[in-house]
């Protein structure tokens, strides 16, 4: 697998991780200026699922979608969490240790792929500037 395919597929799937997980929190959270942040976030996470997806497009490649397993255990995690706590302050941990873990993927990825061509690189600082924006935002409501 060349090195932009599988960066591009980490992409993808972190952002597409994003996207599930924060789509749940927006529609489960009565407090509205948390939403109106999560919201923000959702759109940023979902432009970079658009932007990998087209790069991938482009080089005529399709994007490996997250694995179902991957999926359905994040989401049980996070459900079992929000039935003992549905605050505010939980959904931000929740959220800060996602997007914890996707600052260490995406820069251990970034490594990895040091021959990747440059767009895929620039996507991914973007989606490691977002997963760090993320979490700065989400120290407010710890």
């Amino acid at each position: 697998m060349k090195q932009d395919d599988k960066l591009l597929g980490y992409i993808h799937q972190n952002a597409k991780m994003g996207t599930d997980t924060i789509g749940y929190m927006v529609k489960v959270t009565n407090d509205i200026p948390f939403r109106k942040v999560l919201e923000s976030q959702l759109n940023d996470y979902q432009a970079i699922v658009d932007e990998a997806q087209s790069l991938c497009q482009q080089k005529g490649d399709q994007v490996a979608a997250v694995p179902e397993m991957t999926v359905n255990a994040t989401r049980a995690m996070m459900k079992m969490s929000l039935l003992k706590d549905d605050s505010v302050q939980n959904m931000a941990k929740l959220l800060v240790k996602g997007s914890t873990n996707g600052v260490i993927e995406i820069t251990q990825h970034l490594k990895e792929c040091g021959e990747a061509d440059k767009s895929a690189v620039d996507l991914a600082n973007r989606l490691l500037k977002t997963e760090q924006s993320n979490i700065d935002q989400m120290k407010a409501y710890l």
